[in-house]
């Protein structure tokens, strides 16, 4: 009983734990994309 409850709770609130992990994802990504490519100019110039 207590676990179907459960499984109500979790399936009404998975949508927005989703969108909110899928945007901690993205800007984890966008910033290590920012992180490569500012590194990557820095080799350029030093190298």
């Amino acid at each position: 009983m207590e676990e179907n409850r459960l499984k109500g709770i979790l399936i009404n609130i998975w949508p927005m734990i989703y969108r909110i992990l899928n945007s901690i994802l993205y800007f984890i990504i966008g910033l290590i994309k920012t992180v490569l490519s500012i590194a990557f100019r820095q080799l350029k110039q030093g190298g």
